[in-house]
């Protein structure tokens, strides 16, 4: 399709219907996600409804796709359920959307997330979806609209040919807009979006989530299910009971997942005096190989590496909780909390690694010879030596072990940079002053 050239709507919309008649319930529930959010952007720096306060429409519109991404990997009852109750909001939101000039980039996108709140009811919705998401693409690009288009139409294609051979937990586990560049219109728009979300505390999690589908971060797919099950009233309440409830389920997740690492902990109590200075030192040798990155590569850290900037400041607290006065027990459990969001960092790092080493040469930068010379200096191999070996086994212990150790050798490919733009710094929510758990600071 040329650029100057009127793209045939009509035609895509039966061209997805037909091969959604051929597609899973939990196919058309990933598919209609994704063509949704590839467009959630246009909703920015256009007008709310007035009759919903704050980002209260836009919490409408995120959980419609939200809660079709959960169900195209895990259609529990309990998920359908939920599921109904999103359609059922969106629907009767629809009138708000005349907030939106009629033909507008911003209730396109409303429309796409719509369709994919009732996309596993039938092969139509999910053709909606995917053909409301080229409108608002076509509609964001003024300078060249059937440009905008081609790029959500091609991601469309490729999400349909993806989920012919592969689960739909694939799809949402890639980067939102596949083998496509982003086109430049929609990018913008999530600049405007974002700026305006980062005025919420509320919205903290909604930026980290949608930045996450960008670059094909995995889901934590345990997380994502609790928030699905919100009950009904706290989203009707608007994006500050949701965040109230997410922090809460994040807590207790936590709580659960740091269990494991107890009886390990338990036993690291009596060496505390060994193990102290070994996290310290750790913690300063990572902090010199970033040093070093950024001297020699970039300012800004690739996404591919970027959980290597929250290890110093974990391990120094499990260094300050193996030498608290605290009661033996009180200290197991904050040791734990903090074991536990140490693998969780490593494993997140492990996984942007794989993923960025599997780029296409083009989508990287900077030069490989720049990335060699930063990959091949005895620091840099050193830290990522010490990551594994001190902080999985002597602070991890076995609970750490299921931890690819092999992302090493990944490391050169991994330390490029992607297309994506620049993230601005990332909005905290009031609970939190870092990444760690808030619990995990108590003091004595």
């Amino acid at each position: 399709m040329a650029d100057d050239e009127e793209f045939d709507f009509d035609a895509f919309e039966k061209e997805i219907e037909n091969w959604a008649k051929g597609a899973s319930h939990e196919a058309h529930c990933a598919f209609a996600s994704q063509c949704a959010a590839r467009v959630l952007p246009n909703i920015g720096g256009a007008p709310r409804p007035v009759a919903l306060t704050g980002f209260s429409f836009d919490v409408i519109v995120i959980r419609a796709m939200f809660t079709s991404a959960v169900a195209g990997t895990l259609p529990t009852a309990d998920v359908k359920a939920a599921a109904a109750d999103s359609t059922a909001i969106s629907t009767n939101s629809v009138a708000f959307a005349a907030a939106f000039p009629a033909a507008n980039a911003g209730n396109s996108a409303f429309s796409a997330a719509d369709a994919a709140s009732s996309a596993a009811s039938s092969a139509s919705s999910a053709a909606r979806s995917a053909t409301d998401a080229a409108s608002s693409a076509a509609y964001s690009d003024a300078v060249s609209t059937s440009s905008a288009a081609r790029s959500a139409v091609s991601s469309a294609r490729s999400a349909a040919e993806l989920l012919n051979q592969s689960a739909p937990k694939v799809l949402l586990e890639k980067p939102l807009w596949l083998n496509v560049t982003w086109p430049d219109a929609i990018a913008n728009n999530w600049k405007t979006l974002r700026h305006e979300w980062s005025t919420d505390p509320a919205m903290a999690f909604w930026i980290d989530w949608y930045e996450g589908l960008l670059k094909g971060r995995t889901p934590d797919w345990d997380l994502w299910y609790d928030i699905v099950l919100i009950d009904d009233e706290h989203w009707k309440a608007g994006p500050e009971a949701v965040a109230r409830e997410i922090e809460r389920i994040k807590k207790e997740l936590r709580a659960k997942r740091a269990e494991k690492f107890e009886d390990h902990v338990r036993s690291m109590v009596p060496r505390s005096k060994v193990l102290a200075p070994q996290a310290d030192r750790l913690a300063n040798l990572i902090e010199e190989a970033l040093n070093l990155y950024h001297r020699e590569i970039s300012n800004c850290t690739a996404d591919s590496i970027e959980p290597l900037e929250k290890l110093p400041n974990i391990l120094r607290q499990i260094r300050f909780q193996l030498t608290s006065d605290a009661p033996e027990g009180k200290r197991v459990k904050e040791l734990a909390l903090l074991v536990h969001a140490m693998v969780d960092t490593i494993d997140q790092l492990n996984r942007r690694l794989e993923r960025a080493s599997a780029l296409p040469t083009d989508q990287r930068s900077p030069s490989p010879s720049r990335i060699a010379k930063v990959v091949t200096h005895p620091l840099f191999n050193t830290v990522l030596g010490a990551v594994l070996a001190t902080g999985l086994t002597t602070f991890a212990g076995a609970a750490g072990d299921d931890i690819n150790k092999e992302f090493i050798d990944q490391t050169e490919d991994g330390l490029c940079l992607t297309d994506f733009p620049k993230d601005p710094a990332p909005v905290k929510t009031p609970a939190e002053t870092s990444d760690i758990p808030p619990e995990a600071f108590t003091r004595v």
